[in-house]
């Protein structure tokens, strides 16, 4: 409980909390007072307590009965009670949405596995003995210097003996920010980042979901005192409510290492916090719910999906291809290169198949279909199951050169997304544009599809030595959520992931990224360094706990470079992220495993350059 107003909270019997004079002194004394004691529903507090403590109770029993008396429910995912570590110096930093309930949800959760643990609160909560035990104490108005250097001491102390600490830096309740629009706790204390850097401990980001209701928002308005002084009320009025609790992945000391002020630590962990609000999923703002309620905007409708193709035809178009173009083969998957001439209906299964996969992520065109006029002059590798007679996977390879001789830049899927002039392409030279690659869904919990379209590519860029490059779009699904598809397109475009080419090629779509998100971004992107940090963050994020896409993922393994970005309106909002790949300097322990290490050699030699001493590559 705080309190920023002179009006002060005593101990009684049976009374908790109630107004007593300042200095002996109250206008209209006891005329006022227990009006005003309902008003602030004090009251109501002090029932709950005499409740809870009808019997001796220690410190986790007192926070589970209050919950219990208040009717409030806790979801939390096992899996994020996984996340807490059971032993070690451990720091919990938490929002603070509500001003009462969230310290009693965050101590109950805590001790349920750190029985060490303690929480940072605000002196008044003194008053209550049996919160006695677990916490420190401290003035979050700062008008008791003593209290608060004895508070951290205590803290340090804790921290240094392997215990675990909960603190609410804000250090006051979460409020209306007018110039944000945005109900969100105020400034972290910069203490925390101190604390955090001085100790070395792990730190545990939680995140409650909610606030407090607009009569209180409005208080704080009027003044930090009266929004204060409602607290009690809003504290009564979370009965009965269902509390939403996400916890984070740990941060290390190591992680943290980069800030250079204890300020800068504490608007890290701030920001790191409410990155996990995108778990709860975006917010649908009032005014797009009214226009949905009146029908002004029509949802988007797709056209169900076409039937699929008789496997005995797809299996009789592949087995009248050349024997030079099976490209590679593992147990019962073969990887082909064909054309739409050459195997038509294995085409329309490719498009059904795209469709259907590219829907599940929240892509997709819409169309029965998922194919183009671009189809019919690129060339497609396509992954057959020869013991179910099922198509498995494909990429579309477009042969550049070929390509643009034929109809110039505009001959090429990419530059419908990306403008750039005929120059780039010659800076280049021969170049394989790769896209619209796809695994069926039942067949992606297994590595082996998209590795052997990838053995496919080196198999086929063996055999024509002379395309140096590959490039293509990834896709970032509209289903990720607007941080986590700015932070990845925020690693992608710095200096070191782009291409020195990149100057040349202008998106024609560009990322729309809002204020609050891009502040969001620039303090969390300060603790990525390398793609595996961006991947654990945003699988953090993210409520399906999903990762970036893995083709993003191995193109950057394999040492791809970035040319920008693009958002795909006929896509379903995807962003695509235009990605190249110079074979020459690519990583080659990566690239010998979808080439051999021979055919790595030889492909080298072919561009006067000597392979790399290797050890061994497993292929």
């Amino acid at each position: 409980m705080n309190s920023g107003t002179q009006l002060m909270a005593r101990v009684r019997k049976n009374r908790l909390f109630n107004l007593d004079p300042i200095n002996g002194k109250m206008p209209m004394g006891a005329l006022v007072k227990r009006p005003l004691e309902r008003l602030l529903a004090l009251p109501g507090i002090n029932g709950i307590y005499d409740r809870v403590t009808a019997h001796a109770v220690t410190a986790s029993e007192f926070c589970e009965k209050c919950l219990e008396d208040m009717d409030v429910s806790v979801r939390i995912s096992k899996e994020d009670m996984d996340r807490i570590p059971r032993t070690g110096p451990l720091v919990v930093v938490a929002n603070h949405p509500f001003g009462g309930v969230e310290g009693l949800i965050l101590a109950s959760v805590l001790l349920k596995v750190r029985p060490d643990f303690k929480v940072m609160v605000n002196y008044l909560l003194g008053l209550i003995p049996e919160m006695r035990p677990i916490c420190v104490f401290v003035d979050p108005f700062g008008s008791n210097v003593q209290q608060n250097i004895k508070g951290l001491k205590q803290c340090m102390q804790l921290l240094r003996g392997g215990g675990c600490l909960g603190v609410f830096p804000s250090g006051t309740v979460s409020h209306l920010n007018l110039s944000t629009r945005t109900v969100e706790d105020p400034k972290w204390s910069q203490h925390i980042g101190g604390l955090i850097n001085r100790t070395g401990a792990t730190v545990l980001p939680v995140y409650f979901e909610g606030r407090n209701d607009s009569v209180f928002q409005i208080a704080g308005l009027i003044s930090p005192r009266l929004r204060t002084a409602l607290i009690p009320r809003a504290t009564l009025k979370q009965r009965h409510a269902t509390c939403q609790v996400h916890i984070g992945r740990v941060i290390s000391a190591r992680e943290l290492s980069s800030f250079k002020t204890d300020q800068n630590t504490a608007d890290f962990l701030r920001n790191r916090t409410y990155a996990l609000a995108g778990r709860c999923g975006e917010r649908v703002p009032l005014w797009r719910q009214w226009i949905a309620a009146m029908g002004l905007k029509r949802p988007v409708k797709h056209a169900a999906i076409a039937q699929p193709v008789d496997p005995y035809r797809l299996e009789r178009e592949l087995s009248t291809l050349a024997p030079e173009q099976l490209l590679a083969q593992t147990g019962d998957l073969r990887c082909y290169i064909a054309t739409a001439r050459q195997a038509p209906g294995t085409m329309q299964e490719v498009g059904r198949l795209r469709e259907l996969t590219f829907r599940a992520i929240g892509e997709g065109t819409g169309r029965p279909l998922d194919l183009d006029d671009f189809d019919k002059t690129y060339h497609h590798l396509l992954v057959w199951n020869s013991a179910k007679r099922e198509l498995v996977g494909g990429y579309r390879l477009g042969l550049v050169d070929e390509l643009t001789a034929r109809a110039g830049n505009a001959g090429l899927y990419v530059h419908t997304l990306f403008d750039f002039p005929p120059e780039f392409l010659t800076r280049l030279g021969p170049a394989i544009e790769l896209g619209r690659s796809f695994v069926r869904t039942e067949y992606q919990r297994s590595f082996s599809p998209l590795m052997l379209l990838w053995k496919g590519i080196g198999a086929f860029v063996c055999r024509n030595p002379k395309y140096r490059f590959l490039f293509g779009p990834v896709s970032i699904s509209n289903a990720y959520s607007p941080l986590s598809r700015a932070l990845i397109n925020d690693f992608m475009a710095r200096p070191e992931n782009a291409h020195d080419l990149a100057g040349m090629v202008r998106s024609r779509t560009p990322l729309k990224v809002s204020k609050p998100v891009q502040q969001r971004v620039s303090l969390l992107s300060q603790a990525i360094r390398e793609f595996d940090d961006l991947n654990e963050l945003v699988s953090d994020l993210e409520p399906d706990g999903k990762a970036s896409p893995i083709l993003l993922k191995q193109y950057t393994k394999l040492g791809a470079k970035s040319l920008g970005s693009n958002v795909d309106p006929d896509f379903g909002q995807c962003l695509d992220c235009l990605c190249i790949l110079d074979l020459v300097n690519a990583n080659q322990r990566s690239i010998q495993r979808y080439m051999g290490k021979e055919q790595v050699a030889t492909y080298m030699a072919a561009h006067g350059r000597a392979p790399v001493a290797l050890e061994h590559a497993r292929v």
